[in-house]
């Protein structure tokens, strides 16, 4: 449940104004992957993380300010990218029968490692039985990582539905991705792996509409607007008052997804502003080679999921900014902007020479970690990595896929 605090309504108009500065300096018009993720981070992120908090928090209005400049200033250097040339990187001369058999080759490893260890499932969770299906999974994981499931889900069965339909050639690729995704969502419950291939099939749609990538920043504002203008309706028409699905699609895109980030982002401000900062020591290896104490007994998402909601064991995950603060404060999130903006440049420059439409498609899992989780678990754990190795190595096989293409 969200608390709001009083507030006047001079306050909610400067950070109203606060919000919409990145609408002066980001892109309209663009043809690098990067805008993309710039554009969806300022709809999901920065604008709730701007607004939300005024209206949440109990704290004194230039304290919440300095937070917000800060913030905005951490998201003009990642919006930098386009001003920028792209870096030349040599290509490395990998066909594609050795690109897709060894891509294949690894991700059959991971598909097979899940099989092994929860079995192979491919069955429809209804959505009221996924937090079940969640905690069976969570208790089977045990002391293992998870992270094969999660790049699965996030970047290897995206990169095949992409694939798949892009090239019709290679249209079984987009069914093995898809149910790819459906044995992640039956083994774990995660939403995510229902949604994502639709998404990028949705995207991959309106992009071919447009006939010109340089538009979608306009595609990703008109889309927002006219998603959440008509989940609103039909919830309104057919969930609205209901006993299990009250305001479901709702839910799922506006609260979860906008509401809940910018929220997160004030809790975790409000509680690292009174308590000490973390400095990395909630992660193992850095821990322990630095030699870093915790000064708390259980991870951050658990510590904010019991402050914020009064939930002990709820993981409360954030997005890369709040998990920023709480490490290291207003450095930060200025420190793990440059970061995000460095992988960012890299990505445009290696997918320079690709069709635009999958760079995009395979940022599709990264903006979603990237607006809900910590920066180095996006990057290493969820596998935003893996993101910049496939398209590293495809490149030359695009070259030789196009060209094909366009000659027959």
């Amino acid at each position: 449940m969200y608390v709001q605090q009083p507030v006047s309504v001079p306050s909610v108009i400067v950070f109203i104004l606060l919000a919409f500065l990145p609408s002066y300096w980001l892109p309209i018009v663009s043809h690098r992957p990067s805008s993309f993720v710039q554009w969806v981070l300022y709809f999901v992120v920065i604008i709730p993380s701007l607004i939300i908090p005024v209206l949440s928090l109990n704290m004194p209005f230039m304290l919440i300010l300095l937070f917000s400049i800060t913030l905005l200033t951490g998201f003009f250097i990642i919006s930098r990218t386009h001003v920028l040339p792209i870096i030349k990187i040599p290509i490395p001369k990998i066909g594609p029968k050795a690109f897709f058999s060894v891509f294949l080759i690894i991700y059959m490893f991971f598909t097979f490692n899940l099989i092994r260890q929860f079995g192979f499932n491919i069955n429809w969770v209804s959505i009221l039985d996924v937090y079940d299906v969640r905690e069976s999974y969570v208790e089977k994981l045990a002391e293992d990582s998870g992270y094969g499931v999660r790049w699965l889900m996030y970047i290897f069965n995206p990169f095949l539905i992409a694939i798949g339909y892009l090239q019709k050639k290679r249209r079984w690729m987009l069914y093995l991705g898809f149910l790819g995704e459906l044995m992640i969502y039956s083994t774990t419950g995660f939403k995510t792996a229902l949604f994502i291939g639709l998404l990028i099939i949705f995207v991959l749609f309106f992009l071919d509409r447009f006939k010109s990538i340089n538009q979608f920043p306009k595609f990703i504002a008109g889309g927002l607007v006219l998603m959440l203008v008509g989940v609103f309706i039909i919830d309104y028409l057919f969930f609205h008052n209901t006993i299990f699905l009250n305001d479901i699609f709702s839910s799922f895109t506006f609260r979860r997804n906008i509401v809940t980030p910018g929220y997160l982002s004030g809790q975790y401000f409000n509680y690292f502003w009174e308590n000490p900062k973390i400095y990395m020591a909630g992660n193992k290896i850095i821990s322990s080679v630095f030699g870093i104490s915790n000064p708390y007994t259980e991870r951050t998402a658990y510590i904010i999921g019991d402050y914020a909601f009064g939930r002990p064991g709820m993981a409360a995950n954030a997005n890369i900014w709040a998990d920023a603060y709480s490490n290291f404060g207003f450095f930060g999130i200025l420190i793990y902007s440059f970061i995000l903006f460095i992988y960012l440049l890299v990505y445009d420059s290696l997918s320079a020479k690709i069709d635009k439409r999958l760079s995009v498609a395979i940022l599709i899992g990264p903006i979603v970690f990237f607006s809900n989780s910590a920066l180095l678990t996006a990057l290493l754990g969820h596998g935003a990595i893996w993101a910049l190795i496939i398209i590293y190595f495809y490149q030359y096989t695009a070259r030789i896929t196009y060209n094909v293409e366009t000659n027959s």
